[in-house]
C-alpha cells in the first residue's frame, strides 16, 4: 500500500512530531508499505504562518496514495478520501492574538469531520477532540499494535459528526470579518459556496484587520 505520512516542519528545527514521523515511516516500510513523508514547511507556529500552511494544505492534491496518516495541526486538514489522523499536537499550540483562536478551533472541528478516524497521542488532546488516546509507542511491540490500529482505522467510513465543539465567534471577530469582507468585496454567501473557504477567509480577515489596527 502507498502511504503518505503528513506533518508540518519548521526548517532547520526538530520536534517530537519529526521524530514520530520518521519512526512511523520506518515501521510502515518494515511491513512492506511504500512510504512518502510529506513535510509542510512552517516558518513558525504563529497564527500567520499556520494560516499560510493551512491554505497550502487544503489545496494539495495527493495522487497515487492509498492512505494518508496526518500527525499535527494544520497537516491533518489535508484533503484525501482515506485520511487517518493521529494527532500529536493541535490548534492549541498556535501562538497569536486571542481573536484568532476560535477561528482555528473551528477549522480543526470543521475539517476533522472528513477523516476516516481520529486518535490523539495524549489524554488532554483526546478529551478536547472527543476521541481515543493512542500514545506514542515505546518499543517494536507497541509499534506493531499501533500500526494495526492505524491501518484498521483506514477501513472506516468518514465520520458524520464533528470531533470538537465549535467555538462561537466573538462580536469583535465578526465585526472585523465584516469590515474585511467589505474591503475586499466578498460576501458570506459567496464564501459559503466552497466549504473550505469560510474558515480560512475569516481567519485571514481577522488577522488583516488586527494588522491594520496595529494589533
Amino acid at each position: 500500500m502507498n502511504v503518505a505520512v503528513v506533518s508540518t516542519h519548521v526548517p532547520f528545527g526538530s520536534s517530537r512530531v519529526d521524530d514520530v514521523r520518521d519512526e512511523l515511516g520506518r515501521q510502515l516500510a518494515a511491513r512492506g508499505h511504500a512510504v512518502e513523508a510529506i513535510r509542510v514547511p512552517l516558518l513558525s507556529r504563529d497564527a500567520r504562518s499556520v494560516l499560510d500552511a493551512l491554505v497550502a494544505i487544503r489545496f494539495m492534491h495527493i495522487r497515487l496514495v492509498d492512505l494518508v496518516i496526518a500527525l499535527d495541526f494544520p497537516a491533518y486538514l489535508i484533503p484525501h478520501p482515506r485520511t487517518v489522523v493521529w494527532a500529536l499536537s493541535g490548534a492549541e499550540t498556535v501562538t497569536g492574538p486571542e481573536e484568532i483562536r476560535p477561528l482555528l478551533a473551528n477549522a480543526e472541528a470543521t475539517f476533522l469531520r472528513d477523516a476516516c478516524a481520529v486518535a490523539a497521542a495524549d489524554r488532554a488532546l483526546a478529551d478536547r477532540l472527543n476521541t481515543d488516546v493512542l500514545p506514542v509507542p515505546r518499543d517494536d511491540r507497541e509499534w506493531s499494535y499501533m500500526l494495526d490500529r492505524l491501518l484498521g482505522y483506514a477501513e472506516q467510513r468518514p465520520r458524520t459528526r464533528g470531533t470538537a465543539v465549535r467555538t462561537p465567534l466573538s462580536q469583535e471577530a465578526l465585526a472585523l470579518l465584516s469590515e474585511e469582507c467589505d474591503r475586499v468585496g466578498a460576501t458570506m454567501a459567496a464564501l459559503a459556496i466552497e466549504p473550505t473557504l469560510p474558515v480560512v477567509t475569516r481567519s485571514v480577515a481577522v488577522l488583516a484587520a488586527l494588522g491594520d489596527r496595529g494589533g
